[in-house]
């Protein structure tokens, strides 16, 4: 809300001061981080908020696609190394 006011003018919408700079609370930033958390991809690992970044990329359950032309699978992990071996494997290594 407050972003969308700044855009417009650079001033705060209480006092008309100006110009108005906003930065992130590093404080606040660590508290979220502390709370806790679970994995966007639906695996069920629980952790702290802050460590969700780092999880995804080697979460099972984090979606790949698929880049072979022509091809439009989209799976989990271990799906995807089937679709490999099953669909592209003579391709890639022959």
């Amino acid at each position: 809300c407050i972003e969308g006011v700044l855009k417009k003018k650079n001033e705060c919408p209480l006092c008309r001061k100006s110009p108005v700079h906003t930065r992130p609370s590093v404080l606040a930033r660590r508290m979220i981080n502390m709370l806790p958390g679970e994995c966007p991809n639906g695996c069920g690992k629980e952790m702290l908020r802050g460590d969700i970044e780092d999880h995804v990329p080697n979460c099972p359950f984090t979606k790949h696609s698929c880049n072979r032309p022509g091809c439009s699978f989209s799976g989990i992990r271990e799906d995807f190394f089937d679709h490999i071996r099953r669909a592209h494997f003579k391709e890639m290594f022959d």
